[in-house]
């Protein structure tokens, strides 16, 4: 997994910024270099070239997003979270997703009409 960051414009529309971190195993992801006052994106996906929108995991489903400070989270599970910097570094960002489960059966039925 992926996560990128978008940076939100005077107009109010989002930039790609070419930045794309991976995710570690334990979930965890740094992106460094941020101003103060930046208002970002951050898109949680598999792709590691820039998207504008998340995607569908396989297999897996998302339940939500929070920065930690607005809490549960943004109302909206699609791997997308808008995040307002401020001068400390966040370290509450979640994303939340399920793993989704698949029905599978090794039997064969048979029925006679």
């Amino acid at each position: 997994l992926y996560v990128q960051l978008l940076l939100k414009q005077a107009d109010g529309t989002y930039l790609h910024t070419n930045v794309i971190k991976p995710v570690a195993d334990d979930g965890k992801f740094s992106i460094g270099g941020l101003e103060p006052t930046a208002e970002c994106r951050l898109i949680l996906t598999t792709a590691d070239s820039p998207v504008e929108v998340s995607t569908r995991i396989r297999n897996w489903k998302f339940v939500g997003e929070t920065d930690g400070i607005a809490l549960p989270h943004d109302g909206t599970p699609d791997g997308v979270l808008e995040v307002k910097v401020n001068s400390a570094d966040i370290t509450t960002i979640r994303f939340g997703i399920k793993q989704v489960s698949v029905l599978r059966s090794n039997r064969h039925i048979t029925t006679k009409l």
